[in-house]
């Protein structure tokens, strides 16, 4: 067996061990029970709060697509939730965003500097924003989580805010030598620098009309607006709406309510380490210690956080799994759509 795949499987092996240590903290008796409780309205409430997540979550894409043509509501939902479904097989978000100008090409039909300027446009905003939100989370909650868990967060935000940096200079062709010196001396680092090579080497490379595309992007006002409130509505808004009724029908109401989608972007930052496949484990661990040290029982947390990834995370990426029925996902991995617009 090669390397490549022990590594692999240790990976999904970790994955697994800490979801499982999640689920044995579940009370399931307690569960079964706080859901046969539940009024019916608090459910049809989370069933909308989810398809209006779905509704944002398509809205990011529609939003960068805008300068190459409205898209359909098909397209950017095939190519977010796509995209979703590869994040679970591959072993980082920032290697999920690295396939994303493959699938634009497959389901967007784009030329390839369009759909590389594109997929770039998103890696660096949504790096951007979601570092931004996890440093105030930090600063809200610093004093209030353990040290393990705060340099865990910590480093994790660094690396979002790292990878945007990296972009955003590729973006513009400014500080290309700096930037990849930053990332060398941050790849050396105990502890953090295997996560930070792998993670940054899987940053899209933009030159020439990809860059082009890149800088009428993110400069665009309209586009930016557009996606940063669909994105909070995706990882913060919508997610934090549906654990905020779930904890109050559990009997343990977050508050202040209005720090719920901090806490929440905070506890999931760790996702992009690559660590596991999608953050499987890695996620509902981190969650569980973040919540529980803010104060909430834990038998009230873990079961709105298992919910809330299953609605918000795992069921996209198993839809997902439909519009990739028909695409080689290993020829796509392997980037051979990119060889063929080149050749």
């Amino acid at each position: 067996m090669s390397r490549k795949r022990v590594l692999t499987a240790a990976k999904l092996f970790v994955g697994l061990a800490l979801l499982a240590w999640v689920l044995s903290s579940v009370d399931w008796s307690t569960l079964r029970g706080n859901f046969v409780r539940l009024d019916a309205w608090v459910l049809a409430a989370i069933v909308l709060v989810t398809l209006l997540e779905f509704g944002t979550r398509f809205a990011m894409w529609h939003a960068l697509l805008r300068g190459v043509g409205q898209r359909s509501v098909r397209t950017v939902a095939e190519v977010d939730l796509s995209i979703k479904f590869i994040n679970h097989v591959v072993p980082s978000k920032a290697a999920g965003h690295a396939v994303a100008p493959l699938v634009l090409r497959q389901f967007a039909d784009l030329e390839w500097s369009d759909a590389v300027g594109i997929a770039g446009s998103n890696t660096a905003l949504y790096s951007l924003f979601y570092g931004l939100i996890a440093i105030v989370g930090l600063a809200v909650f610093a004093f209030e989580l353990p040290l393990w868990l705060l340099v865990g967060i910590a480093a994790s935000t660094g690396l979002y805010l790292l990878g945007a940096t990296a972009i955003w200079a590729t973006g513009f062709g400014v500080g290309t030598q700096s930037g990849q010196r930053l990332l060398a001396i941050s790849a050396s680092v105990p502890l953090v620098g295997s996560f930070v090579d792998r993670a940054t080497g899987a940053l899209p490379s933009i030159a020439g009309p990809a860059r082009d595309r890149f800088q009428a992007t993110v400069t665009d006002p309209p586009v930016v607006i557009e996606y940063a409130l669909a994105m909070a509505g995706t990882i913060a808004i919508f997610p934090a709406i549906r654990v905020g009724l779930l904890l109050a029908a559990f009997g343990e109401p977050f508050e202040p309510a209005l720090l719920l989608p901090i806490a929440l972007v905070t506890a999931y930052s760790l996702t992009i380490m690559p660590i596991t496949p999608g953050g499987v484990g890695v996620a509902e661990f981190s969650a569980l210690y973040v919540f529980l040290a803010l104060g909430v029982p834990e038998a009230a947390i873990v079961s709105a956080i298992l919910i809330d990834r299953f609605l918000g995370v795992y069921l996209p990426a198993v839809v997902g799994w439909f519009p990739m029925m028909n695409v080689d996902l290993g020829s796509l991995l392997r980037g051979e759509s990119a060889a063929d617009e080149r050749a």
